[in-house]
């Protein structure tokens, strides 16, 4: 591994310690799967007198993978006088980025993905090692699309998902197809409740809204195939508890 150091600085300014380093490292790693990786970074931040944290940030910018083909950056930040003060993005230059925000002393987590016409085919090497089977429905036009919030606690008793996103260009065998998903749920102790999740491929809306026990994951709701383009329903099941 090589590592560059371009830059480092350390003053002192109102009673707080402020630092800023930069450089550049080129190296392997094994994290996931055995990659060569070269990336620049950048950090700075200050400290009190008593070395407690104020907030520090630190970006590795133009990281290339052999895993991944997208340039991307990663950015990671701590702020004390933040909601969450703890920020942790990945981004990439097609337009999709993730987001983690945490709440250290709530303990409360947020999840926001974006995407605009972000190419799929990319990191078809990143999939295969985590669903293989998917990778065959990927093709080099295959699109992601869409927004994706989550906010849940670390006991999974409190939480709430708005998600709205779509595929494009599916490959299913000599046909190309698209379909989208939305749903809009939230979860307490006891129950998942489920306001309204859809999945819609080529003129086919699969649809539920209901709840769903924690205890004996046993549905309560309503889930209906619809005719997109005649607007009729083709079937309905409802689920008593």
């Amino acid at each position: 591994m090589k590592i560059h150091i371009f830059s480092f600085r350390k003053k002192t300014h109102e009673e707080k310690y402020v630092y800023e380093t930069s450089g550049k490292i080129e190296g392997e790693t094994s994290f996931i799967t055995p990659q060569t990786i070269d990336f620049e970074f950048f950090s700075d931040g200050s400290i009190d007198e008593s070395l407690g944290i104020e907030n520090i940030q630190a970006s590795l910018l133009n990281v290339n993978s052999s895993l991944l083909s997208p340039t991307y950056t990663i950015n990671a930040q701590y702020n004390e006088n933040l909601e969450f003060p703890l920020v942790f993005n990945v981004k990439d230059q097609q337009k999709l980025s993730i987001t983690l925000k945490r709440n250290i002393k709530e303990k409360e987590n947020q999840l926001l993905f974006t995407s605009s016409n972000t190419s799929l085919y990319p990191y078809n090497d990143l999939i295969r090692l985590f669903a293989p089977v998917v990778t065959s429905y990927i093709s080099e036009n295959t699109t992601i699309s869409g927004e994706l919030s989550l906010e849940l606690d670390d006991n999974i008793d409190n939480g709430k998902v708005n998600a709205s996103v779509a595929f494009q260009q599916i490959e299913a065998g000599d046909n190309t197809i698209n379909a989208a998903s939305t749903i809009l749920a939230s979860i307490n102790e006891e129950k998942l409740l489920i306001d309204l999740a859809t999945i819609t491929t080529t003129g086919v809306r699969l649809s539920y809204a209901g709840e769903i026990d924690r205890l004996t994951w046993l549905p309560k709701g309503v889930l209906e195939a619809t005719d997109v383009t005649k607007g009729t329903s083709l079937a309905a099941i409802d689920f008593l508890s």
